[in-house]
């Protein structure tokens, strides 16, 4: 006989009661899915004489769940259309007919063709132009930094120290001798003879010359060193030049309160082209911008564009369909902690404080904090991390150094780990900015004598 859906019973697996088989239908179907357990397969045989099971075994694609109750075209449509629908976010908590109303008012790029069609977010050619233009600064990636506005201020892009110390290692008693008798004969001035005062200070010019190309050619790697930072400290020195000149030019003598020199007005008119896009009265900004666009370049229809997203973004807002379309203008948690801990990230400028403790380094390849547990470099044979990259057994003075346990697994794979490893983020975090920033923290041997100074005034 043909086992049927209402005589189809198997045992449970804890050996209850038997319960009927889920999925199967009146309409037969022979053979066995190897989807089928062997348990119900047994039990099945003990009660019939032939095996024919009936589960309704779905057509995998688009529609699959529609077979049967829809024409094939039609269940093939409706399911690639819902499958498309899945892509909007918070579409399952949308009512059909709120996001109904949305969709029939978006706006798309017809009539502008130099920003239609594209497979990138901005046209590449307008783009490096702009970033060669805007892009002057040292921080990562060309961006700017207080430095490049305040550097020769606060003096933290310039080494000087490491300056002062190359001077001091390179210089010889010949060549202080040469520059004191310079000096010497500029204060003396030439007394009524000037031909004759110009020999001299030439002579000690050519001396002081000779004397340093000896101290090159004899310390050839150190003078290289020196001339390095010289050339580093010049073209600081010229990119800062160049960026207050651009972005605070100088005002007009006499002072004119209402000039704004370029690049500000740029920067404030794209960043208000959202609003500008919502006002679409007559006469107001969205016509007006859109008459005097020129249409004919990139920069003009991309204007039209920017607008038209920004409506369609508010569109979107108001059934609670959010965008990912906010390019993050913030340098991800990853790179901070390596530009903050390290002093560097792209080819940035490092600061040169020297009045910072730093407590140990980030390390970008095993993405962990390393914290100094000597007080010092140490002659020792080690294998474990010390500063930088080290493969095999280093003999020397290094400064030893431990990952800072974050609450991760300590065998990779694991799931034994604190929910709470990044709770906080590397700008606020003690161990990153002891790097940067006046120690604000007592040191464990600090802290320890503070207590014992604590608990003996108490006592006395």
């Amino acid at each position: 006989m043909a086992i049927r859906y209402e005589n189809f019973i198997y045992p449970q697996v804890d050996g209850g009661i038997s319960t009927p088989l889920p999925g199967f239908f009146d309409a037969q179907l022979t053979g066995i899915p190897a989807s089928i357990p062997d348990a119900v397969v047994q039990a099945a045989a003990l009660r019939s004489d032939t095996i024919v099971i009936t589960p309704q075994v779905l057509v995998e694609g688009f529609g699959s769940y529609l077979a049967d109750i829809l024409p094939p075209d039609i269940a093939v449509t409706a399911g690639a259309f819902g499958a498309s629908l899945q892509q909007v976010k918070n579409i399952t908590q949308i009512p059909i007919e709120k996001f109904a109303q949305v969709v029939a008012n978006m706006e798309t790029t017809q009539g502008l063709d130099l920003v239609n069609g594209t497979n990138v977010p901005v046209d590449v050619v307008e783009a490096q132009s702009a970033y060669d233009l805007i892009a002057l600064g040292t921080g990562p990636y060309k961006t700017f930094t207080y430095s490049d506005f305040f550097g020769c201020m606060s003096g933290l892009p310039y080494n000087w120290a490491q300056l002062q110390t190359l001077i001091s290692d390179l210089q010889t008693s010949n060549l202080v001798s040469r520059y004191q008798t310079l000096y010497d004969t500029i204060v003396a001035g030439p007394g009524g003879d000037i031909p004759a005062f110009n020999i001299a200070v030439q002579a000690q010019i050519d001396l002081a010359n000779t004397e340093i190309a000896l101290i090159r050619t004899v310390r050839p790697g150190a003078s290289t060193d020196l001339n390095d930072l010289y050339n580093n400290f010049g073209t600081q020195l010229g990119n800062e030049q160049l960026v207050r000149n651009t972005g605070l030019s100088p005002l007009p003598s006499p002072r004119d309160a209402f000039v704004n020199k370029y690049p500000i007005p740029i920067y404030s008119f794209v960043d208000m082209l959202p609003l500008y896009g919502k006002q679409t009265q007559p006469n107001m900004a969205s016509q007006t911008l859109e008459a005097i666009s020129d249409l004919t370049f990139v920069a003009g229809q991309s204007v039209i564009a920017a607008m038209r997203q920004s409506r369609n973004q508010d569109r979107l807002n108001y059934v609670g369909v959010t965008l990912d379309n906010n390019i993050p203008d913030v340098i991800v948690d990853q790179e901070q902690k390596e530009w903050i801990a390290d002093g560097i990230l792209a080819n940035s400028v490092p600061a040169f404080p020297n009045n910072t403790t730093p407590l140990g380094y980030y390390d970008p390849v095993t993405e962990t904090y390393n914290i100094y547990v000597t007080p010092e470099t140490v002659p020792i044979e080690v294998t474990g991390p010390v500063i930088g990259p080290v493969i095999g057994p280093v003999i020397g003075p290094v400064r030893l150094a431990e990952p800072v346990d974050t609450g991760g697994p300590l065998v990779p794979g694991s799931l034994a780990k604190s929910p709470y490893q990044n709770l906080i983020p590397p700008q606020l975090n003690t161990l990153f900015t002891s790097d940067v920033l006046l120690p604000a923290q007592f040191s464990v041997p600090d802290a320890i004598e503070q207590v014992i100074d604590c608990n003996c005034d108490c006592w006395l």
